[in-house]
């Protein structure tokens, strides 16, 4: 829960800072390119700021390499928020980002089985070598 009123917290100000200054020509609202696994999170967290503000949001999502590699190519993206932080750091490197970004949320992968499946969990997941 805190790490979801953190991430939320962190897109509404980063989507407010863009509508804030929308860029030459823009009508439709600031493109946000989003990590899949975001997709559940920030459609809703987008329709919420919409609602409360009137400033429509377009949302693009993607792998991160995939969305990187089309903010490399020109795509214009005016928040990134990527599920590696990596590809955020890359760009930043190589001139295509204002600064180096901010982690907004830290993550992890469990790995589950459920109760009577023929498989069995390997911890140190030495299986998957």
């Amino acid at each position: 829960m805190q790490h979801t009123r953190r991430l939320f917290c962190a897109v509404c100000l980063a989507v407010w800072t863009v509508v804030a200054t929308p860029a030459a020509g823009q009508s439709t609202g600031p493109v946000v390119a989003a990590a899949a696994s975001l997709q559940f999170a920030l459609t809703e967290i987008a329709a919420d700021f919409t609602a409360q503000t009137g400033e429509p949001i377009r949302l693009t999502f993607g792998s991160s390499g995939n969305l990187a590699r089309q903010i490399r190519q020109g795509a214009p993206f005016e928040l990134f928020l990527s599920a590696d932080e990596a590809f955020v750091a890359g760009l930043a490197a190589d001139g295509f980002t204002r600064d180096a970004g901010a982690v907004y949320a830290i993550g992890r992968l469990a790995l589950i089985v459920p109760t009577g499946s023929p498989l069995t969990p390997d911890p140190t997941l030495a299986d998957l070598a």
